[in-house]
C-alpha cells in the first residue's frame, strides 16, 4: 500500500535489505557486506531520487535465476510499460530479465557476473587497461549493450537502454580530469536508493529484541513507514530534520488526551431546603443522600441528584470522555 501514497521518478532501484534478527529461522540469511550480516533478507523497490520504499518482499527461499526474474517483475508490476529505469547490482542482472523489461518498455541498467554471459573472455576483461572502456553488444540482441571499463579495478554493466557516451569527469582531490562512460556515472549516482532507505529506517530505531521473528519483522515495517512519511513531509518541508520529526511522532503518541469540551453547560440545583435528610435523593456518584441535583443530566421520571463538589465534577468528566 505505500505506492498508493507516493508518485516514484523515472528511476527506480531493487536492492535487498536485512532486518536484523539471530534467532532460531529456517529463511535465516547471512550477508557479509551489509552492516547487519544476519537477519531476514527483504527485497525492496525504491525511488532511486527520495529512497521512498514503494514495495517490498520477504526471501524465504533459495532463488534460481528464472525466480530472481519473476521477483523483479512482481516488485515492478504497477509501473510496467511506464518508461522507468532500473538500477540494480549482479544478483539480478542476466541477458533474460534485460530482454523481459525491454518488452515492457522498461529500461535496465545493472553490474553482472561473468559466469551468466556465454563469452566469459570478453566479460571477463583481462586485456582493458586502466583508464580504458570497452562496449560491445549481444550478438543476438543488439539492444543490450555490455561495458567494461577499468579504473582501479574492472566495472562490468549491462543495460538495454544506455548509450556509448562518455563524460569527462574532474576529479578535485587528486586535480585531474579522467573519461568515464555515462552508463557508469548514472549507475553511481542513481543506484543507492534502496540503501538510503534501509539507512534512514535503521538511524533512530530501537532493537526491539525478541525471539519472535515475526515481532522483529513489524518492528521493521513500522521503521519503513515512519521513513516514507518523513520523505512525503519532507518534500513540502525541505528544511524538515528526521530525529525531530521522529521526536514529534512520540510526542504526539504520549501526550494526554484532552478532555472533550461540553456544549451544553450543566448548573447544579438546589433541592427543596424543607425536606428531612431521609427523603432526599440519592447521589449517582456515590449513593449517599445529597441536596443538588443536575438540571440537564435529569429526566422527567427521575433527578440526577450529586454532591458538591467532588461527585459532581468526577460525574460529569467521565460523561464526557465515554
Amino acid at each position: 500500500q505505500w505506492a498508493a501514497y507516493y508518485q516514484p521518478g523515472r528511476e527506480l532501484n531493487i536492492d535487498e535489505g536485512m532486518v536484523p534478527f539471530t534467532g532460531k529461522l529456517g529463511f535465516l540469511q547471512y550477508i557479509k557486506r551489509k552492516p547487519h550480516k544476519w537477519g531476514i533478507k527483504v527485497f525492496l523497490l525504491c525511488d532511486s531520487a527520495s529512497a521512498y520504499c514503494l514495495k517490498s518482499t520477504i526471501f524465504a527461499g533459495k532463488d534460481s535465476n528464472a525466480k530472481i526474474e519473476t521477483l523483479v517483475k512482481d516488485l515492478l508490476e504497477p509501473y510496467k510499460n511506464k518508461g522507468h529505469i532500473l538500477y540494480v547490482d549482479n544478483f539480478y542482472t542476466t541477458i533474460s530479465l534485460l530482454r523481459e523489461l525491454k518488452e515492457i518498455q522498461t529500461g535496465c541498467t545493472g553490474t553482472f557476473q561473468s559466469k551468466r554471459i556465454g563469452d566469459r573472455n570478453i566479460s571477463k576483461g583481462h586485456d582493458v587497461k586502466k583508464g580504458e572502456t570497452r562496449f560491445y553488444t549481444h550478438t543476438q540482441y543488439e539492444d543490450i549493450l555490455l561495458v567494461l571499463c577499468r579504473d582501479r579495478k574492472l566495472v562490468k554493466m549491462l543495460s538495454n537502454c544506455a548509450s556509448t557516451q562518455v563524460t569527462t569527469k574532474q576529479i578535485e582531490k587528486k586535480a585531474f580530469i579522467k573519461q568515464v562512460p555515462k552508463v557508469l556515472d548514472d549507475y553511481n549516482a542513481k543506484a543507492r536508493g534502496v540503501d538510503r532507505s534501509n539507512q534512514l529506517s535503521l538511524e533512530f530505531s530501537h532493537p526491539h529484541k525478541s525471539t519472535k521473528w515475526w515481532k522483529v519483522l513489524f518492528d521493521y515495517i513500522i521503521q519503513v513507514c515512519i521513513t516514507n512519511a518523513f520523505i512525503i513531509y519532507q518534500h513540502y518541508h525541505p528544511k524538515a530534520n528526521h530525529k525531530t520529526f521522529i521526536l514529534g511522532i512520540v510526542g504526539r503518541l504520549v501526550k494526554e488526551p484532552q478532555l472533550k469540551k461540553s456544549k451544553v453547560l450543566h448548573l447544579p440545583a438546589y433541592l427543596d431546603p424543607n425536606l428531612r435528610s431521609g427523603k432526599r435523593l440519592k447521589c449517582r456518584n456515590c449513593d449517599k443522600l445529597s441536596q443538588f441535583y443536575c438540571k440537564e443530566c435529569s429526566t422527567i421520571s427521575r433527578k440526577c441528584a450529586l454532591c458538591m463538589p467532588d461527585c459532581w465534577k468526577n460525574y460529569h468528566q467521565n460523561l464526557h470522555n465515554m
